[in-house]
Order: structure tokens, then C-alpha cells, then sequence
């Protein structure tokens, strides 16, 4: 740009001047352009040419060319436009046909709208370089910017935070880009927008944003990006608006590729799920705001994930790093459940997994209150269903089972207050289920499984001693519209027991007869609407089971010691905010 203005100033000092000159230094030529009989000067037949070095300085005073002009970029030549802020039309940017070699064409501010059938920029291996704001538009029938043979890709680069808005001419109905390939690169910005039936971006194959570098694609009918088997790979910024009634992105397969911090944004008029994937090999966790949302089984660490956002709305998917873990419980917390014994000191124990999906373990104490210290035992729970029923493999320690959204049922071998141990796969088809950790109900010694299918009937699953279990066996019904609970032995007679809660807020004992039934029931309260409770262990050590009942509009955690026979003290609070 020295030379541009050295030839301003050399200008000045000459007086005021209407034509074109043109200066040379080492080969390279400088053409200012500042007026408007001078387009008909340097482009005496609709066209002039860059050549490697070029720069072409259009002043603000040179207005348009009167008919239909091309700016010829000469094969593989480096070459700068200048527009000087000054919307233009009758004008257009084409690369060489007989291009070799990637090469770059700079544009500073400058704005312009194609000529009929023309592209604003006929791009063959031309890299566009960003300075200032700058404007391509296309004429009534044809992209703004096209691609050509034989690479069909559009490179769009920026170092200095270069902005480019590309559109169609009103009505048009035509690709705003059009291309095999588009690459926004360093930090550029580009602004794509595409009217009546037109798609903003068409790419065959992939659209990739760097870091730092953004896109916005928007269209008002058709679609915002467009392909065959799409691959958006983001790892800067992408912002997606697509037209009423059409899918924002299209194509027979569409995958939207995220690397880290990157942000994916969505508005459509058309609900739809996309396939998401992880650039990083781990690390990273799916943040999904707005109307988004993860469709089951994918959680914040799938990859492949799908995501969906529902008509009318518009979400965000955020990559973001996998925060280091926590100290301290996340809370509130999501779920919880009791133990027999997790740290092997003879106290029942609190299982509770956090928001993060972290489980935690709090031990027992003689007073009913947490003991110490609270340990964090393991990670991605966030969407399984826990349960603790005791030793299950017959190790000595006690042990987890937990449900995942396929109905796939894990074993997490127990070892103490330490990481559980890689969990293992015990039973499948358990979608639909609700799993009640039952403890021993047969006096075998070993622990069982209770469960309740869709339609009320309980069934029980006796414990082989090795992680698994037996086969099903039907031991009541009439369960519908009712919460169960294990709850250890409530009445000393040495026999497990189950609570039942019915859709009033009563609670009932069933005592256990030993071999997998149970009693008829027994009233042992009132007015548990509106608590989630968890049963089954003896937190307190005096040889009877005890019940922790979270009041969900408080979020306040109690304890209620067992007195025996089914009967219960006073709450005592023992956390908030879970």
C-alpha cells in the first residue's frame, strides 16, 4: 500500500488529475482508477488484467463502469483490489483459467454487485484475502461466488479480521456459493445470504471454518448449507438460519464436526437432529443451550452425538473442555440412593450422583448425620439409573448396579471408598424397568433384585453371588402409580423389607417372609408427596434400617432413623440444595 499512496501524494503535488495512471516498480503496476471515463480507459473492451503484483486502486470518485466489466486475475497471480468503501455494479472478479498454482487475491472494502449472467468472483485457485468490509453480490442469475474446474473450491482467508458479505440479488433464487469445497480461514468473517428459493451455501462435500475464522449462512426460504454427503467441520464460529418449511442443513447425509470452543448455532423453521462429532480424540463435553437438545442415549461426552432442535427455535452446541474434577459435590444433585456398607465400617452409606455426573459416596455415622470424609467413587452418571444392593460378586465389598438409556444393566464392583472398579456388562433389556436394589431377600447371603415392569407386576431376580442373577419370578402385582424401596430389615426379625409409597403420599411396610414374598402391607405413614426417598441401609449403626426422604421443592435432605417395627423418629435435616 506505500506505493498506492506515494502515487496519491505524487498526485497531489501534479494537481488535480481525471485519467489513469499507471506506475511500475519491479514489474509490478499500480492502476488508480478515480473516475468514471477511466473504466472505459483501462477496460476498453469490458475487461483489464492483474498480473502478479498488481494492485488496482479504485478511488472514490470512480464510480461504476457503464457496462459489464471483468477484472481478469492472470494465472496464478498475487493481486490486490481496493475499493474504497463505494458500492459498484456492472463489476466482477474472474480467475484464470489456466491457473497452476494456488494464489491470492486481496480485497480492501471493496463492494460490488455482478453484471448479469455473471459471478461476482468466477474463482479457480484464487485465495481471497480479507481487508476491511467488503461486499460480493450476485446478479439476477448466477452465484455470487462460483467456483470452476478443476478444483471447484473457494478459499476465503483474513489476517487482519476481514470481513466479506456475500448475497443474491432479490429474487434470484440462485447458490449464494457455489462450490465443492469452501474454506474460512485465520479470522476471517463471512456473511452469506441467499433470497427467494436459493441456498446460501452450496458445498458438495465440506465446509470448513477455522479457530478464530466465522460463518453466517442465512436464507429466507431455502436452505443455509446444502450438499450431498455434508461435512461441516467448525472449529471457529458457525451460525445456520434456514428458510420456512426446509431443513437448515441438507444433504443425504449431514455431519457437523466440532473441534474445541468451537460454537455451532442453529435456527430453523424446520425441526431436525444432526449427527455431532468430537474433533478431539477426549478432553471435551457437549454444551447445548437454547432449544438443543441431546436425543437419548447420546450424553455430553458422545461422539457421535445427536442433537436436535425443534421448528421454530434456535440452539447452540458449544466443544468445550471437560472441567478438571470436582473437590466437592456439583449440587444439586440428580439422583441418590442408600447402601448397606460402601467403606466397610459397618455404617450404611449415601450414594448421590452430582450435575456433573460425578457419584459420590457419604458415609454413615452414629448420630445419622454424614460422616467423613465424602469421596468421589466415580464419573459419567449423569444419565444412568444407580442402585446399590449390596455385595452382588461376593467380594466382600459392596457394590453398584446401574441402567443405561438402552436398557443395558452394569455391574460396578465396590471397592470401598476408592474409584469403582471398570464396570461390566450383567443383563440387558431392562428399558422400561424400574430396578429396586432388594438386599437378601431369600437369607441365601447373597443380594437380590427386585423390579417393576410397565404394567405394575414385581418381579424378583435372586442374586448368584458372581454379579449376576437368575432368572425373573413374580412375586406381586399391582404396583402401577406406586414407588418401592428396599429398606433392610425394618422389624428385627432378621428379614428384609420393602416400603411402598402409593400416588397419595402413604407409605406401607410389606414385610419379607424370607424366601422372595412378602407379608400384606402395614401403614407406617403419611404425607410423603413430594419427596424422593431412598431406603435400605442402617446409616446409623444400631441395627435398624433407616429411610432419607429429599423434599423436592426445598431441596432439603432428611433422615428418618428407624425405631423398629416399620417406625421412624422425627426427620433430622442433614443437607440443602440437593
Amino acid at each position: 500500500m506505500k506505493k498506492i499512496l506515494g502515487f496519491v501524494l505524487a498526485l497531489a503535488l501534479c494537481g488535480a488529475l481525471s485519467l489513469a495512471v499507471v506506475t511500475k516498480a519491479s514489474a509490478a503496476t499500480t492502476i488508480l482508477i478515480n473516475a468514471t471515463s477511466d473504466w472505459a480507459l483501462y477496460a476498453p473492451s469490458g475487461s483489464l488484467t492483474l498480473n502478479n503484483g498488481d494492485v488496482l486502486y479504485l478511488g472514490s470518485a470512480s464510480g461504476s463502469p457503464s457496462s459489464a466489466t471483468t477484472i481478469k486475475i492472470a494465472a496464478n497471480a498475487n493481486a490486490t483490489i481496493v475499493g474504497n468503501s463505494v458500492m459498484r455494479t456492472n463489476l466482477c472478479i474472474a480467475d484464470s483459467s489456466a491457473d497452476t498454482a494456488s494464489h491470492t487475491v486481496t480485497i480492501d472494502n471493496l463492494r460490488i454487485t455482478a453484471p448479469a449472467h455473471n459471478a461476482a468472483y468466477l474463482v479457480n485457485s484464487g485465495v481471497l484475502e480479507l481487508v476491511g468490509l467488503n461486499v460480493l453480490a450476485s446478479s439476477t442469475d448466477g452465484a455470487a461466488i462460483q467456483s470452476v474446474a478443476p478444483k471447484y473450491s473457494v478459499n476465503i482467508n483474513s489476517t487482519v479480521s476481514g470481513k466479506l458479505s456475500v448475497s443474491s440479488l432479490a429474487g434470484s433464487g440462485y447458490n449464494t456459493i457455489d462450490a465443492i469445497t469452501l474454506s474460512v480461514k485465520g479470522n476471517a468473517s463471512v456473511s452469506v445470504m441467499a433470497d427467494a428459493n436459493g441456498t446460501a451455501v452450496y458445498v458438495r462435500d465440506t465446509v470448513t471454518v477455522d479457530t478464530g475464522a466465522s460463518l453466517t449462512a442465512t436464507a429466507t426460504i431455502g436452505q443455509a448449507i446444502r450438499g450431498v454427503n455434508l461435512v461441516v467441520e467448525n472449529f471457529g464460529t458457525v451460525i445456520i438460519s434456514g428458510g420456512a418449511n426446509v431443513m437448515p442443513l441438507y444433504g443425504t447425509t449431514v455431519t457437523v464436526k466440532m473441534g474445541g470452543d468451537a460454537i455451532t448455532k442453529i435456527t430453523t423453521q424446520f425441526g431436525k437432529a444432526y449427527a455431532f462429532v468430537m474433533i478431539p480424540a477426549s478432553g471435551y463435553q457437549w454444551q447445548v443451550s437454547g432449544s438443543a437438545f441431546l436425543v437419548a442415549p447420546s450424553n455430553i461426552f458422545s461422539s457421535p452425538a445427536t442433537i436436535s432442535f425443534p421448528v421454530s427455535t434456535t440452539g447452540s452446541v458449544k466443544l468445550e473442555p471437560v472441567p478438571p474434577p470436582p473437590t466437592t459435590p456439583v449440587l444439586p444433585m440428580l439422583r441418590f440412593t442408600e447402601s448397606t456398607d460402601m467403606t466397610g465400617d459397618g455404617l450404611g452409606d449415601t450414594l448421590a450422583v452430582d450435575s456433573w455426573g460425578y457419584l459420590w459416596v457419604f458415609p454413615g455415622s452414629v448420630t445419622g448425620q454424614f460422616g467423613t470424609p465424602v469421596s468421589r467413587i466415580g464419573s459419567g452418571f449423569s444419565d444412568l439409573l444407580i442402585a446399590a444392593p449390596g455385595d452382588v460378586n461376593s467380594d466382600g465389598r459392596a457394590d453398584v448396579l446401574a441402567i443405561d438409556n438402552d436398557g443395558t444393566l452394569w455391574l460396578y464392583a465396590g471397592n470401598g471408598s476408592k474409584q469403582l472398579s471398570t464396570r461390566k456388562q450383567v443383563g440387558n433389556g431392562w428399558t422400561g424397568w424400574r430396578l429396586i436394589p432388594a438386599g437378601d431377600l431369600t437369607g441365601d447371603k447373597k443380594a437380590d433384585l427386585l423390579s417393576i415392569d410397565s404394567n405394575g407386576d414385581l418381579y424378583m431376580y435372586a442374586g448368584k453371588g458372581d454379579g449376576t442373577f437368575g432368572m425373573k419370578k413374580k412375586v406381586g402385582n399391582g404396583w402401577t402409580g406406586w414407588d418401592l424401596f428396599s429398606a433392610g430389615d425394618l422389624n428385627g426379625d432378621g428379614k428384609t423389607d420393602i416400603l411402598g409409597i402409593n400416588s397419595v403420599g402413604d407409605l406401607y411396610q410389606y414385610a419379607g417372609k424370607g424366601d422372595g414374598t412378602f407379608q400384606m402391607k402395614v401403614k407406617a405413614g403419611n404425607g410423603w408427596v413430594g419427596y424422593t426417598l431412598a431406603a435400605g441401609g442402617d446409616l446409623n449403626g444400631d441395627g435398624k434400617a433407616d429411610i432419607l426422604g429429599l423434599d423436592k421443592t426445598t431441596h432439603t435432605l432428611y433422615v428418618y432413623l428407624g425405631k423398629g417395627n416399620a417406625q421412624f423418629a422425627m426427620k433430622k435435616q442433614i443437607a440443602t440444595g440437593w
